[in-house]
């Protein structure tokens, strides 16, 4: 039986087999061997792609068939292979997202067959809804449940909250809750005349909430796909695709999707300007930008945006903020994340594309725990308030801005693999010397619709990079990241350890270290740091190296602080230049004889 069975399956696949390769030759080649893949490639998506081919048999195909017709290199095959794999996977979430929605109808048709012919009848007949006994309020919130989804035809509830389709997405809060009570109550007056309470409504939004009960995994559980204000974006492939209600999305951000689109001459004047010196941070911003929009951790890093005020990390937030929407942010301290006051705080990450944190404080960091979980796809487990403890998976990127970073206690390969430190080196403002004005108005037109749509565009781009490259544009090494972030968390460390020495008799006035970290500071990217500061930092890191250092002041007319028992390291002299003559000297046998 069984080889009856193995015959008719192959005979099958011949038939496909044979009817895909009699279309294929039947197409004539055009002459222009530019256009010769761009011709196979049609043939994919309009031949190979419909037929009931396996997914094996239709790359075999390629790599045999087409490749002999055109007569293809190896680089063709490979992209038309990837162009396939594509569209394949496209078809298959199409497919995927009708099945959904099919079983969703089902379900529907199915509990509406339930109600029974008679309760049909009894209302037909006239007979009010009751709540008076069990039977007759199971009745009631029955035939409520019923007519409420037969209004609402595209609604979920998740978490005992009741979640209604619009434009793209599932939207929920409070205001949806108390109007979605109103209109059972509203619907059981008008329809059938009778005055129901708050108590029993519920009991019809409890029955639809069981009707159209989803599980939180089955919600924005396609990282590469979020909605946008004109479609449901592939961020993977960059095709745009019409929005649905058969793909369970709560998250949307509110910027049209255009592939064509440019940065405006704004944006890419705010890159010029802000990272003049630093122009490698330009694509990692990019990147990061892009990350953002990936509902999912594939690369375990969270970034510290580094630099004094007025130096544009305000404007890139705001960016960030305008691109992903408020709704779809948070901004939770570093210290709130690691050391959480309660089980209520971390519940905010839950179902957001990114903290953006500006001016985080600097207090030390002893725990990483929560940080290698949310960057290291590991659960989570918070509560909201009202509601059972639940564990889940944060895809929320984690963005902080501050004037330096803080000191972190866990020095392990772990921890060091995971930030990324972008550096804002230069200032703006009337009042600095540096070469840079301030434009008032930039940051209003970064946040025009042209420009947002430019910076989506752009911000997908980078995405795509990084899913390519399988990392961020950086080349420095993890422990080369390691010094520079010691350095950026404890400047003064380095700054004693490389200018000052031990000097019994040594003096060191206020305005002169002043001088000097600011010096070292401005030649190593380093945050600057206020005098009481750098005053409290240099006596402790001295007394650290066993100098004892004391901060008195003098009993002149000046009444100047100095530091004791230290001085500047002597810079090392220059070594004397090798004087050499610019043409060689001839001297003949009887100059040298005079001697």
């Amino acid at each position: 039986m069984w080889v009856l069975i193995m015959e008719k399956e192959i005979n099958e696949l011949c038939d496909i087999y044979n009817n895909v390769s009699k279309k294929l030759n039947n197409v004539e080649i055009p002459e222009d061997k530019n256009k010769h893949v761009i011709q196979a490639m049609s043939f994919v998506k309009s031949c190979i792609l419909p037929s009931p081919m396996e997914a094996a048999d239709a790359v075999a195909f390629i790599e045999n068939d087409v490749r002999n017709k055109y007569n293809f290199e190896k680089a063709d095959i490979k992209n038309l292979k990837k162009y396939y794999y594509t569209l394949a996977k496209e078809k298959n979430a199409k497919l995927k997202a009708e099945t959904r929605e099919k079983e969703i109808t089902a379900k529907r048709v199915e509990q509406a067959e339930i109600e029974s012919t008679s309760q049909t009848e009894t209302i037909k007949k006239g007979v009010p809804l009751s709540f008076s006994s069990a039977d007759d309020a199971g009745f009631a919130v029955r035939v409520l449940t019923k007519e409420f989804l037969e209004k609402f035809h595209h609604v979920i509830s998740m978490g005992c909250r009741l979640y209604i389709y619009d434009e793209g997405v599932y939207k929920s809060d409070e205001l949806l809750m108390s109007k979605a009570r109103v209109f059972i109550q509203e619907l059981a007056w008008q329809v059938h005349g009778v005055a129901i309470s708050t108590q029993n409504a519920d009991r019809v939004l409890k029955s639809v909430y069981d009707r159209v009960a989803v599980h939180g995994c089955d919600v924005d559980n396609t990282p590469n796909r979020i909605v946008v204000k004109n479609g449901i974006l592939d961020v993977e492939t960059g095709i745009l695709y019409p929005h649905t209600p058969a793909e369970l999305h709560t998250i949307k951000i509110d910027i049209n999707y255009d592939p064509n689109a440019k940065v405006t001459a704004d944006f890419e004047k705010y890159q010029e300007t802000t990272f003049k010196g630093v122009e490698k941070e330009i694509p990692i911003v990019q990147e990061m930008l892009g990350y953002c929009l990936y509902k999912k951790y594939f690369l375990e890093k969270f970034f510290f945006l580094i630099g004094d005020g007025k130096n544009g990390k305000s404007v890139l937030m705001n960016i960030m903020t305008r691109l992903l929407g408020d709704k779809n942010t948070t901004s939770m301290t570093l210290h709130d994340i690691c050391h959480p006051r309660d089980q209520f705080v971390l519940i905010g990450l839950r179902g957001k594309l990114a903290n953006v944190c500006g001016e985080t404080g600097n207090e030390l960091i002893k725990n990483m725990g929560n940080l290698k979980k949310a960057t290291g796809r590991d659960k989570i487990r918070a509560r909201d308030l009202r509601q059972s403890a639940v564990e889940f998976y944060s895809f929320a990127k984690l963005i902080f801005s501050m004037n330096k970073p803080p000191e972190i206690e866990d020095s392990t390969t772990g921890s060091k693999r995971r930030f990324m430190l972008i550096d804002f080196p230069n200032k703006f403002g009337k009042e600095l010397t540096d070469d840079f004005e301030a434009d008032k108005q930039l940051e209003e037109k970064l946040m025009s619709e042209e420009s947002m749509t430019g910076i989506l565009t752009w911000a997908v781009e980078g995405l795509k990079r990084i899913i390519q490259n399988g990392d961020f544009t950086d080349t420095r090494t993890e422990a080369e990241m390691a010094i520079i972030y010691d350095k950026k968390s404890n400047p003064i460390r380095y700054f004693v350890q490389e200018n000052i020495n031990a000097n019994y008799n040594g003096k060191i006035y206020d305005a002169e270290m002043f001088e000097a970290y600011a010096t070292f500071a401005k030649e190593n990217k380093l945050p600057s740091l206020k005098n009481t500061q750098i005053v409290k930092m240099v006596i402790a890191e001295c007394a650290e190296i066993g100098i004892d250092v004391k901060h008195p002041q003098e009993n002149t007319a000046g009444r100047r602080r100095y530091f004791t028992s230290v001085s500047f390291v002597k810079p090392e002299p220059k070594p004397e230049p090798e004087f050499k003559f610019k043409h060689p000297i001839i001297v003949d046998s009887k100059t040298l004889s005079s001697f």
